[in-house]
């Protein structure tokens, strides 16, 4: 005689309608009016209780089959545009400052150019500073796996 294997569907459908038989009892015991079913003692001192988590419920085994392989995607290349901040040291600058000068009359009416100040040499500095620069970078393109 050839033996005969059950399916995974078979299975399953017989262990959830084994489920809802042992579920059904409790309920049924419930239903009339005798509680939950009782293991030990009489009806004026039950014993320890048979109680369900829920009503109708069991274990039930559920089999989610097999890992499906996770599928690989062609990410497209791209321009990318980033920031990045950037010290600028400070520096210091020399610059020539020109002697000052100015037109006066003296006593008679005559027209004399006079000097205020004398030329020189400025030292000027200029503090260091954060600038933003932006920049663009082409990442190419790759494969990637797909999480869904």
């Amino acid at each position: 005689m050839e033996k005969r294997h059950l399916t995974l569907a078979q299975r399953t459908l017989a262990v959830l309608g084994l489920a809802l038989l042992i579920g059904a009892a409790p309920s049924a015991a419930a239903a009339s009016g005798g509680g939950y079913p009782s293991v030990g003692g009489s009806a004026g001192h039950p014993g320890p209780r048979i109680v369900p988590s829920a009503p109708h419920s069991a274990p039930v085994a559920v089999h989610y089959g097999k890992k499906k392989a996770p599928r690989r995607v062609w990410v497209a290349g791209a321009w990318i545009e980033q920031e990045h901040r950037v010290w600028v040291r400070g520096h210091t600058e020399r610059v020539w400052q020109e002697p000052a000068f100015e037109w006066r009359y003296d006593s008679c009416g005559r027209r004399l150019r006079v000097q205020l100040g004398i030329g020189c040499w400025r030292t000027i500095e200029h503090p260091g500073h954060w600038r933003v620069e932006h920049t663009r970078v082409w990442r190419p393109g790759h494969w990637s796996t797909a999480t869904c």
